[in-house]
């Protein structure tokens, strides 16, 4: 089975009454763009790990705190990154 397929089963046995997968998808949006070299990646990454705990373990409150510091990370490292173009520019 493919590894999309086995997240839609598993989304539907345990987590058929959340939006996993839209929330997902924002927090998909919210990382766009962002490259390894700014300075918030690392937190980033870890903010996003900790949502993927808190998915697995069924915990939509915590899944959803963690979306929301990874989403307010990423606002401010997009706004670093255009601060920094701006002054090489």
């Amino acid at each position: 089975m493919k590894a999309y397929e086995k997240l839609q089963e598993f989304m539907r046995e345990k987590h058929h009454q959340r939006d996993w997968e839209g929330a997902w998808k924002s927090l998909a949006n919210a990382t766009e763009g962002i490259s390894r070299n700014n300075q918030r990646f690392i937190l980033i990454m870890r903010t996003l790990e900790d949502c993927d705990r808190h998915f697995y373990e069924g915990n939509w409150t915590s899944f959803q705190e963690s979306a929301t510091r990874a989403k307010n990370l990423c606002d401010k490292a997009k706004r670093t990154e255009v601060k920094h173009e701006r002054r090489a520019g």
